[in-house]
């Protein structure tokens, strides 16, 4: 059940239920990203950028409260030199750092697993090579 629109330049936090953040054109079986539960963020990179929406967001239940903050709003609350604001972005930075963290640590895994598969295979032909009989001169007995 899709429960939210695309707006652009909102910050969503979950304040009750829990939002299913989906990659809809990702090319494997599963899209889902991630299950926020209370507390949980997003709409943050779009948020502070003037780009497009990549994932969609489904109410992963009944009921669902979220608070959104527009980028306008915001910006209104900024211009006061409010505290809120300030703590506001403090916290979307942390949690930018930390999605940024997990994504780094996700690539260099998916770059060992590649790099091992590249290992295990060049081994598997070095074995072959050795082990038959075009690298031995027609083996022991020269046949």
């Amino acid at each position: 059940m899709r429960c939210l629109s695309k707006t652009l330049e909102s910050l969503y936090v979950v304040l009750a239920g829990d939002v299913e953040v989906v990659l809809p054109e990702l090319p494997v079986e599963e899209s889902s990203i991630v299950n926020l539960n209370p507390g949980g963020v997003f709409g943050e990179s779009t948020f502070f950028s003037e780009t497009s929406h990549t994932m969609s967001a489904s109410c992963g239940s009944d009921s669902v409260t979220l608070l959104s903050l527009s980028r306008v709003a915001f910006n209104e609350i900024f211009e006061t030199n409010n505290d809120v604001a300030l703590r506001l972005v403090n916290n979307v930075a942390r949690i930018l750092a930390a999605r940024l963290q997990e994504t780094d640590q996700w690539v260099w895994n998916l770059l060992q697993q590649s790099q091992f598969a590249r290992v295990s295979s060049s081994w598997r032909r070095f074995r072959h090579r050795v082990g038959g009989t075009e690298s031995a001169g027609g083996g022991f007995f020269g046949i």
